[in-house]
């Protein structure tokens, strides 16, 4: 038997009086301990950027009352003191208090001492965040949209201007909270993205875009959970329009992960969304990256109009453009113009997900009881400034861009559009389901028997863990039985085996022709894999402090909240840290890892099940963890939500 771990290696000798004080005294801290051991949240598997934030109170007595830059237009209410951050920041944003303060009356700037060149930048103005996604609306403070500097300061000051065209009460502002954090990484441990996009203007490739995948960029994906439910579920929808957005900062630099990440982060953790609200961002160089997980068509947090309370997220697709596009007088401290660079694959992608959707770049529809262009930018329907001036004017021509492109697709040979997917959204640990996967041939040449096939592949082209050992190669390549002519469909009939462990899972189905994916041939699948085996912990009587001379009688008892019966195979076991025999084993166990078996033999779902047993005290005094958890005899089986940790403090007899 191995030595207990101790973390108090004295042996005390104890008064009755100074027992009671000490158990009392380690009652609280076991609770604590144990609390955490039991209820610590899924997310703390993963690190989290460096983050801090600065709290101010604004002081308005002391306003500069003159107008600002000589205009009529603003006033200067309040420019903070300079703060100096514990590190060098990437992003940073603003969160406050206050009343009667909307983007129509007051403007909040930040500006950045550059070291390098010992001058302050000029002012930054933030964008207010409003309802984007309407399930976060109750957030109670108020936040701006996060900007990211081209360098990494650690000096900053905010101010705070009236608009003067306003004829509101003066806007109060209680509490000003300055969040910045660093999302970059080494240069080694992120990949530099160059992508050279091949679309329909050459005839060499109609590969689809290539666009970088949420680990690529390195997304963090334990944001999305809290206490192991996804903080935003996901919800579907088909897309009827393409709406441009831009983040009003940085276009991303040399390091334009590190600005996908801090986005990510600001809508994920700071405002508690879980995940990101843009399906896409293109960033300065022109790569684009995957935002939103489930999919394109999954509702995102980007587009909201809380004065008619219309959610454009729900059949929206939202595409941010890194950068400032606004005029440096609407408020971008350094304006950028849209360049071809940034503007190709913005046009490809357009295009091409209008291919996939068939959507006409060039139609309009009604949308939520209006007739919408189906590409148009934010300030179309909503009160905001965005995607900027610089990206609005070039709407027409981004329209005409991505229609030349669509055309361009619908002619060529090779072409899909995904039309059903049987596999079920949810199914059970092992569960063997017969699918079907049905595409349409949207191209001009006809699909021959054995020369296009389906792929089968999990996220970032691993073996899928689906995969079924009826599978003719490991990725699958399953073919047709007959030839497909253009505008029929195909169906491709395969097995797929459930993962063995409970979770969230995608899959994602690509048809090729010959080595070449086919345009629109790319689909995914988002399902959740649970155990039909689940516990509730109802209520045990494990002592929290024994004698080293004790022996106890305790009894727990679970509720089976799955939907499989427990039979008389299902046992309690109780295992030390090292996941080997508890110090406070008894004889009269079955064996050295296994307490009891329930007292009921079989324990049906809905039912109760009680493990009563013998806790036996190790000799040595000291503080002794031991793990419990429901399974089976040779513990094959996965019991969600049926173990736990219990801190037990032994002090030896007086």
């Amino acid at each position: 038997m191995l030595a207990a771990r101790r973390i108090f290696p004295f042996r005390p000798i104890f008064t009755h009086f100074q027992m009671r004080f000490w158990r009392l005294r380690y009652f609280f801290f076991a609770f604590i301990i144990g609390y955490a051991l039991f209820f610590s949240p899924s997310r703390a598997s993963a690190e989290d950027p460096r983050h801090d934030s600065i709290s101010d109170i604004p002081h308005f007595s002391a306003l500069v009352s003159s107008p600002l830059n000589g205009s009529n237009d603003t006033t200067v209410l309040f420019t903070s003191p300079v703060f100096t951050t514990k590190f060098p920041f990437s992003g940073i944003g603003l969160r406050w208090e206050g009343e009667t303060a909307t983007e129509n009356n007051i403007i909040f700037s930040l500006s950045f001492f550059d070291a390098s060149h010992q001058t302050w930048s000029p002012w930054h103005t933030l964008d207010f965040i409003g309802e984007d996604a309407p399930a976060f609306s109750e957030m109670g403070d108020f936040y701006t949209r996060p900007i990211f500097p081209d360098f990494a300061p650690q000096r900053v000051r905010y101010r705070i201007e009236r608009r003067q065209s306003d004829d509101s009460p003066t806007p109060t502002v209680t509490r000003v909270e300055i969040i910045y954090f660093d999302t970059r990484l080494e240069i080694a441990a992120m990949p530099k993205f160059r992508v050279e996009h091949k679309t329909p203007e050459s005839d060499e490739s109609h590969n689809t875009l290539r666009i970088i995948s949420r680990e690529e960029w390195g997304a963090d994906e334990s944001y999305r959970f809290r206490n192991k439910k996804e903080i935003w579920p996901i919800q579907q929808a088909p897309i009827e329009k393409f709406i441009i957005h831009h983040t009003a900062g940085s276009d991303g630099g040399d390091d334009p992960a590190a600005t996908i990440r801090g986005i990510y982060y600001w809508h994920a953790v700071v405002l508690g969304w879980g995940d990101m609200g843009y399906n896409f961002l293109i960033d300065g160089q022109g790569n684009i990256y995957e935002g939103r997980f489930g999919g394109d068509t999954t509702v995102g947090g980007h587009t909201y109009d809380d004065k008619t309370q219309t959610n454009y997220n729900i059949g929206g697709l939202g595409i941010a453009l890194l950068g400032c596009f606004e005029s440096e007088e609407e408020g971008c401290a350094q304006s950028d113009s849209l360049t071809k660079i940034q503007r190709k694959p913005l046009t490809d992608l357009i295009a091409q997900k209008s291919f996939e959707h068939e959507i006409d770049p060039l139609a309009s529809s009604e949308f939520f009881g209006r007739n919408i262009p189906n590409i148009v930018g934010h300030r179309d329907l909503d009160q905001t400034l965005c995607p900027g001036s610089r990206v609005r004017r070039q709407l027409p021509q981004i329209t005409a861009i991505s229609a030349s492109k669509f055309k361009k697709l619908a002619r060529v040979p090779y072409a899909a559009k995904i039309i059903s997917n049987t596999l079920r959204p949810a199914a059970f640990i092992g569960d063997i389901q017969t699918i079907q996967i049905t595409f349409k041939n949207r191209g001009t040449e006809i699909w021959k028997a054995g020369v296009v096939f389906l792929q089968v592949r999990d996220r970032n082209d691993a073996i899928s863990r689906y995969r079924h050992p009826s599978w003719p190669t490991a990725f699958g390549n399953f073919t047709t039985d007959a030839d497909i002519a253009p505008g029929e469909k195909a169906t491709f009939i395969l097995q797929l085996t459930t993962p063995q462990e409970p979770g969230l899972y995608r899959n994602v189905y690509t048809l090729f022709h010959e080595d070449d994916a086919i345009p629109g041939g790319r689909s995914s699948s988002l399902s959740r894999v649970d155990s039909p085996f689940r516990a509730a912990l109802i209520k045990h009587t494990l002592p929290l402090t024994m004698l080293s001379s004790w022996r106890s009688q305790v009894t727990l008892t679970f509720r089976n909240v799955g939907a499989a019966s427990w039979d008389n195979n299902f046992v309690l076991h109780v295992q030390n840290p090292e996941r080997e025999e508890s110090q406070f084993f008894h004889k009269s166990w079955p064996k050295s890892t296994i307490a009891a078996r329930a007292k009921e033999g079989t324990v049906p779902p809905g039912a109760v099940g009680t493990f009563t047993f013998i806790f036996d005290a190790p000799p040595q005094p000291g503080l002794y963890y031991n793990r419990f958890f429901l399974n089976t005899l040779n513990q094959k089986l996965i019991v969600q939500n049926g173990s736990f940790v219990w801190l037990t403090r032994i002090d030896v007899t007086s």
